[in-house]
């Protein structure tokens, strides 16, 4: 079952960058038990993603995860009451947890609530951290829409017990039909032990062609981005995409363009 634990932490300093979210993921695999751990470690798709932004001069640090194995040896751990506090060692700092506020869901109330609904064809995504994808050997570090719900049904399928999307007819249906008519993007770079990933960060508008079901199996794949995340190293802290709605960021970008 997804599960997403957003909280709030203050520093002393202003160290804390996206690219610090690598660091945090570090402590996140010294408080699991040691045999998760270890899975982890050799696990090359992780039931878990997290990333750190700020947002109106606040660090938030959002921590999802895709399965109840992660939820329970990941986001337990923070629940505890008298967890308030994360060291970092990098920085030799205390970062101070001011606030947690916990969303659940299952695989299956996204499918009712997202696949089995009238959902329109324009939507706007956020892509709130760095993003690349990897093929062939090379990054690639601009919106491939191929890629992207490559991606997101990749992990959907992974930890869905019971539900599975994957086609690859539905794949390519999905990104012949899907067509972007806007965006504000910019390239960047995530620092990673010393690596610097090329990568895209900003705004996508896409507008969805064919038949309902598609739209419908579109916005169910981005809902679920908005825990799983997209592209490489999403449990580092690249990939997280969010969803913008219509009452507020969407209209707002209307109307800055003058539109109805």
């Amino acid at each position: 079952m997804p599960a997403r634990l957003t909280m709030e932490l203050k520093t002393d300093s202003n160290n804390l960058r996206y690219h610090s979210a690598a660091l945090l993921h570090g402590v996140v695999m010294e408080l699991v038990s040691p045999e998760y751990a270890g899975k982890m470690h050799i696990s090359s798709l992780r039931p878990y993603s997290q990333s750190l932004r700020t947002v109106q001069g606040k660090n938030i640090w959002k921590l999802c995860t895709l399965d109840e194995e992660a939820e329970k040896e990941i986001i337990s751990v923070f629940l505890e009451s008298e967890r308030k506090d994360i060291y970092l060692k990098h920085y030799d700092e205390t970062l101070h947890i001011t606030s947690k506020e916990l969303y659940k869901t299952t695989y299956q109330d996204l499918i009712e609530k997202y696949y089995f609904a009238d959902n329109e064809r324009i939507m706007r995504l956020q892509f709130c951290t760095p993003c690349s994808f990897k093929q062939d050997g090379k990054y690639v570090f601009i919106p491939d829409i191929h890629l992207i719900y490559h991606s997101l049904m990749k992990r959907f399928d992974s930890f869905s017990e019971n539900n599975s999307i994957w086609m690859e007819e539905a794949l390519e249906d999905l990104a012949s039909y899907t067509e972007i008519i806007g965006y504000n993007l910019r390239s960047t770079y995530f620092s990673l032990e010393g690596v610097r990933i090329p990568a895209f960060q900003g705004t996508l508008t896409i507008k969805l062609h064919g038949p309902q079901q598609l739209v419908n199996l579109a916005t169910l794949l981005f809902r679920y981005g908005e825990y799983s995340g997209a592209g490489i190293k999403t449990a580092m802290g690249m990939g997280n995409i969010q969803v913008l709605e219509k009452s507020n960021e969407f209209q707002k970008g209307k109307a800055a363009k003058g539109g109805k």
